[in-house]
């Protein structure tokens, strides 16, 4: 089990505290907004973060009715977008997964 250090408690008591600091730490890539709102509706965000976060900083980027579905606190993401494909009847391989976690994984296939 991974505890949660000092410096995850203070940026989780920032969400709350300091709302608006918070908010101001999560930008988003220039062409994201761009490619959310081009494919609003369809779009699924599947994340190691909380899906109440992920929801308040769609909602300040004016991006909230672009994500269909946030699946928060995944620590199996490749398992949640085969679920995705097999709820919403998609083929795996007309899925764009895009993660910004290059750690020393190698690819995974969904």
């Amino acid at each position: 089990m991974i505890s949660a250090g000092p410096r995850w408690r203070h940026a989780s008591a920032a969400r709350y505290e300091e709302t608006a600091f918070w908010l101001g730490l999560h930008e988003l890539y220039p062409p994201v907004a761009r490619l959310l709102r081009e494919n609003a509706g369809s779009v699924a965000v599947v994340t190691a973060k909380d899906a109440a976060s992920v929801r308040t900083v769609l909602e300040f980027h004016g991006l909230g009715d672009t994500v269909a579905e946030v699946i928060g606190e995944c620590g199996q993401k490749a398992e949640a977008v085969r679920d995705l494909c097999e709820r919403g009847r998609i083929a795996p391989a007309a899925v764009t997964f895009v993660d910004d976690n290059l750690g020393g994984e190698p690819p995974w296939t969904v």
